[in-house]
């Protein structure tokens, strides 16, 4: 096992379901920085340290990428990294899902959104956007942001 798992059998006397650093720090085994958590719960929070991991990245080497995503397949654990400006061909089960116009100052194809999921949904043969979860972060601040308005529809 796992220190973290060792430690919350020992205080609780039960197995965990999976255990989450709160802090995000996972070296961080004090009890007040973990949580029983589920599987989705937890590949959230992967996503959201992930995200914000790559946004670090990009705001040292001054890039232009505004905004970052990733998404995580609930079922494999992959991860999948989008950034706003990245254009490819959209998956078309993903095309059905996004407004035929933009709603924003940008196209639909030009988000970390539809980047980062189209990524996963290329390479998990019949995944759909519900089979993911994922963060989006603002680079230059650090900070979780919303769906833009053209993806809030069906990000899940």
């Amino acid at each position: 096992y796992i220190v973290h798992r060792l430690i919350w059998m020992l205080v609780y006397g039960e197995e965990p379901k999976q255990i989450d650093h709160i802090n995000g720090d996972r070296q961080d085994n004090r009890l007040v920085n973990l949580r029983n958590v589920d599987h989705r719960t937890n590949q959230r929070n992967r996503a959201k340290r992930l995200a914000k991991k790559e946004a670090k990245r990009l705001r040292g080497i001054k890039s232009d990428i505004r905004v970052v995503t990733v998404v995580v397949h609930k079922k494999t654990g992959k991860a999948f990294v989008g950034h706003s400006g990245h254009k490819s061909k959209i998956n078309s089960k993903l095309k059905n899902k996004l407004p035929k116009n933009s709603t924003e100052q940008w196209t639909v194809d030009n988000c970390a959104e539809v980047d980062a999921f189209n990524q996963g949904m290329n390479k998990i043969n019949g995944s759909m956007p519900d089979d993911f979860v994922s963060s989006t972060v603002q680079v230059n601040t650090g900070s979780i942001k919303p769906p833009c308005t053209n993806c809030a529809q069906w990000v899940p």
